[in-house]
């Protein structure tokens, strides 16, 4: 008898988002876990984060300008060859490129990328940025010039003339960006060079699917769907009160419970904003409640696959304990609990945890 060969799934691209605390990462690592997912190392956040992708489209496109198009690709080279490959330095510790997708196979992908967005480059100064000292120079800079003029006249000799706005100020590459007026065509660059890096990482574990789980996705999700219009999105919730004890304890969050509760509004604002938007119901969106994926189990692993068009067919690695989603309850304190989940109601109700 012929043993049955399982066929892989390939390039599903898939994205999970929420608000930090939420079990994003629980998901991805239970996604992993299937015979061809894989998950990311890290969350690589240059799709969404400031100086990202997000900003460079934007930038070469609807809000295109020869200044602006200068900006972005300096921050986006300064992104992509130094922040995400030097782990041992801020703002991007940890990240490094060169490891997760192999350093000669990423150097490749920038150059390839950055020469379809560069027309070209030149040796200038950035006047809004680089002046100091600039009325004083123009002050000086006036009379220096007549004194020039009039050594010229006796010399009879040409004098190079003192520019204020340079002088003491250090040129720098300038890139003249191209505009994109069809947008697709930016969009498929940047997918193309997104997709080759993560799956050159799924290939290096022997699979075919990747997923990608900055929790910031979800806020984004617009910008992704327009760049991976056939992508899976994810929303890993939580019961807001639950969000709000473990973020006190996260160095990238607000200490206290007043400021967590207007740093979640408006995370939690944006994401209902974003599924109210035009065009939502064609994308590919599945919301997951945390203590239903660790107390439903059975229920909500087959509406994931489901969902993803996928076989059940994880490793049974990664185990999901209700302990560790429902811990809070047992530790917050009376006053704080009635204190969230008044201001946090809107949010509780919404999600259905009430």
């Amino acid at each position: 008898m012929n043993k049955q060969i399982k066929q892989p799934i390939m390039n599903k691209q898939i994205f999970i988002g929420g608000t930090g605390r939420s079990g994003t990462t629980i998901m991805s690592k239970f996604l992993s876990s299937h015979r061809d997912i894989t998950k990311l190392p890290t969350e690589t956040r240059f799709l969404i984060d400031s100086y990202g992708m997000i900003d460079l489209y934007t930038s070469l496109t609807n809000n295109y300008s020869i200044d602006k198009s200068d900006i972005s690709i300096r921050n986006i080279k300064k992104l992509l060859e130094e922040y995400l490959t030097s782990p041992r330095t801020s703002p991007y510790i940890y990240q490094d490129f060169y490891k997760f997708f192999g350093e000669d196979f990423y150097k490749k992908q920038v150059d390839e990328f950055l020469s379809n967005i560069i027309l070209g480059e030149f040796i200038g100064y950035d006047f809004q940025t680089k002046f100091r000292n600039y009325k004083t120079k123009l002050f000086f800079g006036k009379y220096i010039n007549k004194t020039f003029s009039l050594f010229e006249k006796i010399s009879n000799k040409k004098i190079k003339r003192f520019n204020p706005l340079t002088y003491g100020n250090s040129p720098e590459t300038k890139y003249i960006g191209k505009y994109f007026e069809n947008e697709t065509e930016l969009e498929k660059l940047i997918a193309d060079f997104t997709n080759n890096l993560f799956m050159q990482y799924a290939k290096s574990k022997n699979k075919g699917n990747w997923c990608e789980d900055t929790p910031a996705n979800i806020a984004h999700i617009p910008f992704l769907a327009k760049i991976f219009p056939d992508a899976y999105f994810i929303h890993m919730v939580r019961n807001p009160l639950g969000v709000a004890y473990s973020m006190g304890n996260m160095p990238w969050a607000p200490t206290n419970y007043s400021d967590s509760v207007d740093y979640l509004s408006n995370v939690y604002d944006r994401i209902i904003r974003v599924k109210e938007s035009k065009d939502f119901n064609k994308i590919k969106f599945l919301e997951v409640r945390l203590e239903d994926f660790s107390n439903d189990f059975n229920h909500t692993i087959p509406k994931l696959n489901d969902f993803l068009e996928i076989p059940n067919d994880y490793d049974g690695s990664v185990e999901i304990k209700s302990s560790k989603v429902d811990y809070y309850k047992d530790l917050m304190d009376k006053s704080d609990f009635d204190f969230l989940n008044e201001k946090l109601s809107k949010y509780i109700e919404y999600f259905g945890y009430k």
